[in-house]
């Protein structure tokens, strides 16, 4: 049995799932998710975004919460955990401290495998792309949002992620992740500009206030994407895919926006994933080879 502790929003979410579930086809294991890292955590209140299960909007994800007995021993408190790991040989904890990349291997059958991290790279479910692309298929969109999904799909188009919320408002975030600077988004203009021609852009951002009032993006041809805001969140993601290139955030939200997309273009990803002077990770693991980075 694998059981992913979930955390964070959406985009993270399904980082972990396809985690798992990678693991669960090649461990020919049972998956099951425990969601109450979602709602409770030993962390100061001012230090995290309150999230909820937001996996359930994939028709094809089946969320299975976890059996009673397994259920008791995931919820103890980690240092119990721990303890415990040590005493059972049917029980190994798995646990990603940061972002750095974790070998998994060696889970055996009968063992209950209890994994928590975001585990942020394809590289752990490489192998499983077309599973893991079938899995997170969209809903269908409403009718004002087709009506954007049809502007996207008939022009050249460029989703423009602006991550703000949580980076900008939590000081634990902001510290960690950093908001990424006007120089990014115009070096990436830049770049498309150079082989493109007749871009459209569509502004997707989750304080759409702050950047029509701030950040000025001098192209002609653009769209603001408004009004997917709380539970209608996935929509801005399911939009995302339809667009031809893609200029990310240092978000897992627009990272799936990009890698889901249906049709050829350039993905552009920012270099400083992370505050540089906080978190030292190596982003190749996290930005895939056919991508390009920029400073």
């Amino acid at each position: 049995m694998i059981v992913i502790r979930l955390l964070g929003g959406l985009g993270n979410q399904m980082f972990q799932y396809a985690f798992g579930l990678a693991k669960s086809i090649e461990y020919n294991q049972g998956l099951f998710v425990d969601d109450t890292l979602l709602t409770t955590n030993s962390l100061p209140a001012s230090l995290i975004t309150p999230r909820k299960l937001e996996l359930n909007i994939f028709p094809g994800v089946k969320i299975r919460r976890l059996p009673t007995i397994p259920d008791i021993i995931v919820k103890k408190p980690s240092h119990f955990l721990s303890k415990l790991t040590s005493r059972a040989k049917r029980l190994k904890f798995i646990r990603q401290d940061e972002n750095e990349f974790v070998q998994v291997d060696n889970l055996r059958p009968g063992r209950i495998n209890i994994v928590e991290g975001y585990f942020q790279s394809q590289e752990y479910f490489r192998k499983h792309s077309d599973r893991i692309w079938s899995r997170f298929s969209f809903p269908d969109l409403d009718d004002r949002n087709a009506l954007v999904k049809s502007k996207m799909l008939n022009s050249n188009s460029v989703s423009l992620h602006i991550r703000r919320g949580d980076y900008a408002a939590n000081p634990e975030s902001l510290r960690y992740h950093g908001i990424l600077p006007p120089e990014y988004y115009n070096k990436s203009i830049d770049f498309l500009k150079q082989s493109q021609s007749d871009i459209s852009y569509f502004i997707f951002t989750d304080d759409i206030k702050w950047v029509k009032e701030n950040f000025m993006i001098k192209e002609e041809n653009l769209m603001f994407v408004e009004g997917n805001t709380g539970s209608e969140s996935w929509k801005d993601m399911a939009l995302m895919t339809f667009a031809a290139h893609h200029i990310i955030a240092n978000s897992s939200f627009s990272w799936w926006g990009a890698w889901l997309k249906e049709r050829q273009g350039f993905t552009l990803a920012p270099r400083a994933w992370f505050n540089s002077e906080v978190a030292k990770f190596d982003i190749h693991t996290i930005i895939p080879d056919n991508w390009i980075v920029i400073d």
